[in-house]
């Protein structure tokens, strides 16, 4: 029986060894790198103009969407150039949004906190490994504050 679609391919030999071809992705990634970069840098730039539009005013349905959104693609492309700081940062602004819109209780100043961290951790050769795991623990303490309705 002829193999159809996706199984021909799978079972096609490449030619290349299994090293050679996580190498060759490796190299991939790497080439990849720079752009990826540019997209964080990219939605940090949007995030920080929506804070800047918006002022202290609560943003409405639409805008909480594009800040999630923003955030989350900051986490797609840390985690997959191995950023796992700036990765978590970026999960503990998603979560922190997500709270902040069940509660609707917008607070600037808590996610102005998180992209500062997003905007330090972005540079981790610059963050003391230690100082990372610090912040990390302050930014969930903050999450914390948001998720168990206290005040301010």
């Amino acid at each position: 029986m002829e193999e159809i679609g996706l199984a021909r391919f799978i079972n096609t030999p490449t030619g290349l060894k299994p090293g050679e071809a996580a190498n060759l992705a490796s190299l991939h990634l790497e080439l990849l790198r720079g752009k990826g970069i540019a997209q964080i840098d990219d939605a940090l730039d949007s995030l920080d103009g929506y804070l800047r539009l918006l002022g202290g005013r609560t943003p409405p349905p639409a805008v909480e969407q594009e800040l999630q959104r923003l955030t989350y693609a900051i986490i797609e492309v840390a985690e997959t150039f191995g950023y796992q700081s700036l990765g978590k940062s970026a999960y503990s602004l998603f979560e922190l949004l997500d709270n902040i819109g069940v509660s609707g209780q917008w607070d600037r100043d808590a996610v102005i906190v998180h992209m500062e961290s997003l905007r330090l951790l972005r540079h981790p050769e610059a963050v003391p490994p230690e100082m990372q795991t610090h912040l990390l623990d302050r930014l969930r303490l903050v999450v914390a504050r948001h998720r168990t309705g206290s005040s301010k």
